[in-house]
């Protein structure tokens, strides 16, 4: 019984078939390569051959991907990605090059990746920045992103997208030391302040117990709604209302008395995983550097 070795296969082969499963059929795949599909078609058929499995189940009405073909699918695609790697250093070990379009919400780019991003663009001048300055939802495929870096209480929703951790962060329920000058006792005075909230989720508060593990659950009727912890927090500093907000935007204030934050000292909120979401591992190498590049030194952020 022969053995399989990686020297039997051709590995333009692995490469044809990541296209040919991404496009979901053989003369789409041919067009974007630029080859036969009759090409196409014979060197998937070597390829199964040579692995002694059907990749493909083909017929005339539909293209169907098998089960050990998606797992192969799988392992190709990381290969695929990384000799794409390694070719880009190669050619650009001189001189990085090309373009990355990533979204982000205001505050988390004046906060946190402002900073970074300027030192990534001194050490890689010839990579251009495309930034899309919001929180909403987005296409990414449609709008041609790379990534987008967004922040969501823990644990996350499933999602479609694929997930990268950067860092998370702590959230404070807080009022201006003008509302109150000392933390609740009972979690339901809460509800005798004016409220503030975050118009994409629930006016809910979600209270953990430290010790304990048990959650409280507070609906409110908040007096004003904004994606934009900037507004929540000068509003909340104007004694507007309550709110919660991100460590990076309390803390100053906490620490000169212009804030409070109000839960015991045994309660606290969900803390929020910072992260960036895209559509594929196969992400394009000037992209995947500014993430990596992202990703180390978000890491040590409070």
């Amino acid at each position: 019984m022969n053995t399989l070795s990686l020297k039997d296969l051709d590995l333009n082969d692995l490469y044809l078939f990541v296209h040919v499963v991404e496009a979901r059929n053989f003369s789409e795949a041919a067009r974007k390569l630029n080859i036969p599909k009759a090409t196409v078609s014979r060197r998937i058929m070597r390829l199964e051959k040579q692995l002694g499995v059907a990749l493909v189940q083909r017929n005339t009405r539909q293209f169907e991907i098998t089960h050990i073909g998606q797992q192969f699918y799988s392992y190709c695609l990381d290969f695929v990605s990384k000799a794409e790697e390694i070719e880009h250093f190669i050619r650009n070990q001189n001189h990085f090059s090309g373009k990355v379009k990533f979204s982000c919400p205001r505050e988390m780019l004046d906060t946190h990746i402002t900073p970074i991003l300027v030192t990534f663009m001194q050490t890689y001048p010839s990579i251009q920045i495309h930034i899309e300055n919001t929180n909403q939802p987005l296409n990414l495929i449609q709008e041609q992103i790379d990534f987008a870096i967004r922040g969501r209480p823990l644990p996350l929703k499933d999602s479609t997208l694929i997930s990268r951790p950067l860092f998370t962060t702590r959230h404070y329920l807080v009022a201006s030391s003008r509302l109150t000058t000392k933390p609740v006792e009972h979690l339901t005075e809460l509800l005798n302040f004016p409220s503030l909230s975050w118009s994409s989720q629930k006016p809910q508060w979600e209270i953990h117990h430290k010790h304990t593990g048990q959650r409280i659950f507070l609906d409110h009727q908040p007096v004003s709604y904004c994606d934009n912890f900037f507004f929540l927090q000068k509003a909340v500093l104007s004694s507007i209302g309550i709110a919660s907000l991100p460590e990076a935007l309390v803390l100053p204030h906490l620490i000169s008395g212009e804030m409070v934050a109000l839960l015991p000292e045994e309660w606290e909120l969900p803390s929020w995983l910072i992260h960036a979401a895209y559509t594929s591992r196969k992400l394009s190498y000037p992209a995947k550097l500014l993430l990596d590049f992202l990703a180390e030194r978000l890491n040590n952020y409070p």
